[in-house]
């Protein structure tokens, strides 16, 4: 059993060209049942399910892989992905920097992440609200929480994630200067909550502005199947926790 969902891409091939909306897929979470593994059908159901968008019209499919890459024969493209931890703090400093900051308790005001390189996959509230309320089966007494924080137009979304017990940040989006004061905010958030820290993606576009913090490698790799000449994963800049399902 694998999940999929269907997502839109952007691409824009020059720098002055208008950005192009297209039809785009996630592999989300796969499973094959214990006594059928080291069998192939991981990578039949994988490849049926990505030749299935494909044949809709799929400009391209990603996900997280942490099972062998032999499962997903779809993917040309691959990175690895680290995470920056930061201790959970309930009195982190908030500077001058984070005056006017609000906590978010939906998405009502949400708009689109500008489209910073040459690709990437649009967020959406839909995409970050199906996480969310997928956290809270799991941890119900997270809804009387913020799910993040916001400071004029830059925004901060996180959830819980369990396994980790840490407050993961779905997606950060913000002047340099104002970085900190949100990952801040995140900080104090993963205390209330009890969680010993809070953890973000590094991305080509976070990584001059955040705050120092441990660094972890993990073993997934992020992989990207591609089906359009001029798509370049590599021109991602910024692929957040909250792209992935």
């Amino acid at each position: 059993m694998f999940e999929a969902f269907r997502v839109t891409a952007r691409r824009r091939v020059l720098p002055d060209a208008p950005v192009e909306h297209l039809q785009a897929m996630v592999l989300g979470s796969g499973f094959v049942p214990r006594g059928l593994r080291r069998a192939g059908h991981g990578r039949t159901l994988a490849d049926a399910v990505c030749d299935h968008h494909v044949a809709q019209g799929a400009a391209l499919a990603y996900g997280l892989v942490e099972a062998s890459l032999k499962v997903y024969s779809h993917a040309d493209q691959t990175r690895p992905v680290v995470e920056r931890w930061f201790p959970a703090a309930p009195d982190a400093a908030a500077d001058s920097t984070a005056e006017g900051l609000e906590p978010l308790f939906d998405l009502a005001g949400w708009t689109p992440p500008p489209l910073l390189g040459t690709v990437d996959v649009l967020l959406t509230a839909e995409m970050l609200d199906w996480r969310l309320e997928r956290v809270a089966l799991e941890r119900p007494q997270d809804r009387a929480r913020p799910i993040g924080a916001r400071l004029g137009a830059d925004f901060i979304v996180w959830s819980t994630e369990a396994d980790d017990d840490a407050l993961e940040i779905l997606h950060l989006r913000a002047d340099d200067a104002r970085v900190p004061a949100l990952i801040a905010a995140a900080c104090r958030e993963a205390a209330a909550r009890g969680l010993k820290a809070a953890k973000i993606w590094e991305s080509t576009r976070l990584d001059t502005c955040l705050p120092p913090g441990a660094r972890r490698t993990l073993d997934a790799v992020f992989a990207v199947g591609r089906y359009l000449p001029g798509i370049d994963a590599e021109g991602w800049l910024d692929l957040q926790i909250g792209h992935i399902f």
